[in-house]
């Protein structure tokens, strides 16, 4: 793995020329093997035009892609739970770095992110290392992006969100361990939770986004998700798109826009 940096940057910002402070800053992280300009021309067509009070930051992974084309937040060969925590335990406290400096240059620092907690056990949950569960009866709340659902409440006040695809995903919902984003909205992804006693930030809301026919990651992935950071405590909702396969379609877009509105 090429290491061409420590430092993750954004080239590509999009902000509205109307506001001198943003009332939210959201930072999206794109997929294996794709780079930040990718999500940067959805996001014209998508967020911008919604939230028109937001920066939205559209920064590269700080790795070459092994496969040969792109960029990756870390290896991701065999997509086996040591994989992914090594690949996270390593870029997400760079990751945190950037929330942390964009939260500083936009004045979202009322709320400093904290380092992440290494104390408090979570609620008995055992089960990390397993791949996915088929068998999801713990719900707090679910939904499907054909439907309305109300997010009010369900979001945090800091201000600050974490939105990825895929890969992206699985780094999005790493930054429930550092206190001070407000939520997260996660498209095709994995949680790999913690192996330490990392405590998980009870205030930082989740949105989760999947397709019920994903052969790239399958939907129980979600579920599983849901399983885990409910029984930490946290809110999370899940919104199940339907034969879209390992992609975003407007509908799971329009969720992501009225999930951030709701902060």
């Amino acid at each position: 793995m090429t290491q061409n940096s420590n430092v993750i940057r954004a080239e590509y910002v999009i902000k509205s020329a109307v506001f001198t402070k943003p009332k939210r800053l959201v930072v999206v992280l794109h997929g294996y093997g794709t780079n930040g300009l990718d999500f940067a021309e959805v996001g014209k067509l998508y967020l911008s035009r919604e939230l028109d009070d937001t920066v939205f930051l559209f920064p590269d992974a700080p790795y070459q892609c092994d496969a040969g084309s792109g960029r990756q937040w870390f290896t991701l060969n065999r997509m086996t739970y040591e994989e992914l925590r090594e690949g996270l335990d390593d870029v997400g406290p760079k990751m945190h770095d950037f929330i942390q400096r964009a939260s500083e240059e936009y004045g979202l620092n009322n709320r400093p992110l904290s380092k992440p907690s290494e104390s408090g056990l979570l609620l008995g949950d055992t089960e990390h290392r397993s791949g996915v569960y088929s068998d999801v009866h713990e719900h707090s709340s679910t939904g499907s992006t054909q439907q309305e659902t109300d997010y009010g409440g369900l979001v945090g006040k800091s201000g600050v969100f974490v939105m990825g695809f895929s890969q992206g995903a699985m780094l999005a919902l790493e930054m429930g361990y550092y206190p001070g984003i407000s939520g997260i909205v996660a498209y095709s992804g994995v949680f790999a939770k913690s192996a330490t006693d990392r405590k998980y930030s009870t205030d930082t809301k989740v949105l989760i986004v999947h397709s019920d026919d994903d052969v790239v990651v399958p939907y129980q992935n979600a579920e599983a998700a849901q399983r885990r950071l409910f029984r930490m405590g946290v809110s999370v909702a899940v919104e199940t798109c339907h034969n879209i396969g390992h992609t975003i379609d407007i509908n799971g877009w329009k969720a992501a826009v009225k999930f951030v509105a709701a902060g």
